[in-house]
């Protein structure tokens, strides 16, 4: 919920004075590390399989079982397929946090993450029957690298250098890349409770992978200087338990640092490299911005098509190819919607492509994989309308810039961006879903050395 800036800003100096808990409270800053660095005896460790015993063990209705972590996660509050995603997420770890350490006496306890890029295996101890830690049905096992799973080896999971705030963090309705890419494909690759919003939390190994996403959150707003939306901050984020009770409301904007919390990460997330640096002409150190052109383009819809296509602007398609071997970059971000009718599991794809083929006699370039996003969102019951039902469809963030330089130049006629779905793992049905929409804003900028 969003509340207004009135509201806000009456709030924000009476809360300023509430702390996070009895963690954040504490006299020094916690810190998550890698799961994979934790022997079987760290305290850390320990507390985690003591507490998910505990939490097993007490009746549903507790405010303090593992039920209800399942039903705060099942219930509908916005907290996928939109920029509350991130703060959301962040809110219920830590509470999570505080329950482990109230139940087992660990008051310094910090959630460890699974860093899946780095460490490409499922930890053992997740697949041992007699651990806490483990649960039947997943789809993974030991032996499964998650780099060379369907999806796995895509690139576009984020960049934390370059992404801008709608991109990496998405707007109220579309997610941005971290959730619909990294996040996503993570719940579908371990299957089982993992693929279903409503029962994700009952897998230990959900909040290893959430407390990793939260790093890459803690990254890029580390190294970041890109100012957050207002209304962002606004986002009233609650429903969550504590030991000490239902847990206040938090904004958004009071939680941006994760020390503000109390905890902090043992490593930043690394940077993906996604391009190499452009190597200067002799005696010139730097690039200077001559001009710069906006352009926007939306897929026209005719019936109920479940294939979208839009073609990049055909002035700028030629300003590149004009201009190939000098300093032209395009900078775009995109959105791309399907209805949830038959969307649970599939996955969204855009792909950029030349149909025309090669310029010169050329062989026709690859077609570029621009998103492919696993569909994972709350599943409408009947008779409950949830907010995916009051807008029907589900958003995901896409962009995209010079590493389809290559495609515009070495082809010719038109480069058109075109939507797609394809059944992922628990699909529930073969019948393709309807497209609502793809679109997309670019930019392109000539420059030169100086």
């Amino acid at each position: 919920m969003k509340l207004s800036r009135r509201h806000f800003i009456a709030t924000t100096s009476a809360f300023s004075f509430v702390n996070f808990g009895t963690l954040a409270s504490a006299q020094t800053v916690r810190v998550r590390r890698n799961f994979d660095t934790l022997r079987e005896t760290d305290d850390d460790l320990l507390a985690l399989k003591e507490g998910i015993t505990q939490m097993k063990s007490r009746s549903s209705t507790d405010p303090l079982s593992w039920e209800t972590q399942r039903r705060i996660h099942a219930n509908w509050d916005w907290q996928h397929g939109g920029w509350r995603f991130f703060p959301w997420h962040r809110v219920q770890l830590e509470s999570f946090e505080q329950i482990i350490a109230h139940l087992t006496g660990h008051t310094s306890f910090a959630l460890p993450y699974w860093d899946w890029q780095q460490s490409r295996f499922v930890p053992e101890s997740f697949f041992d029957t007699a651990s806490p830690l483990y649960i039947n049905g997943r789809a993974l096992n030991p032996t499964v690298d998650v780099s060379l799973a369907r999806w796995g080896r895509q690139q576009r999971f984020a960049n934390l250098a370059l992404d801008s705030f709608s991109t990496f963090v998405g707007s109220p309705r579309s997610s941005g890349r971290v959730e619909n890419l990294g996040h996503n494909l993570i719940h579908m690759i371990v299957g089982g409770a993992m693929s279903s919003a409503e029962n994700a939390t009952e897998d230990p190994l959900f909040f290893l992978h959430h407390a990793n996403v939260d790093r890459v959150w803690s990254t890029w707003h580390n190294n970041s200087v890109r100012p957050y939306p207002s209304d962002f901050s606004r986002e009233a984020i609650s429903g969550f338990q504590t030991p000490n009770g239902p847990r206040p409301i938090v904004f958004a904007g009071q939680i941006l640092d994760t020390v503000s919390m109390g905890y902090t990460y043992d490593n930043p997330y690394p940077f993906p490299v996604f391009s190499v640096t452009a190597t200067p002409p002799e005696g010139k150190t730097k690039r200077e911005k001559i001009s710069a052109r906006d352009y926007f383009a939306m897929a026209k819809i005719e019936g109920e098509p479940t294939e979208l296509s839009v073609d990049l602007p055909q002035e700028a398609i030629n300003a590149i190819r004009e201009d190939f071997d000098q300093e032209l970059s395009i900078e775009a971000t995109g959105v791309v919607r399907y209805g949830l009718k038959n969307l649970q599991s599939r996955v969204m794809k855009v792909i950029a492509s030349a149909p025309e083929g090669g310029r010169e006699g050329l062989p026709a370039p690859e077609p570029v994989v621009l998103i492919a996003s696993a569909a994972f969102f709350h599943t409408p019951k009947p008779g409950h309308e949830n907010g995916h039902e009051k807008h029907h469809d589900l958003g995901a963030t896409f962009a995209f810039g010079d590493d389809i330089i290559n495609l515009i130049g070495l082809s010719k006629g038109p480069i058109t961006l075109t939507s797609s779905t394809i059944p992922g793992r628990g699909a529930e049905t073969d019948t393709k879903p309807i497209a609502t929409g793809l679109e997309f804003t670019l930019k392109v900028t000539r420059s030169k050395w100086i």
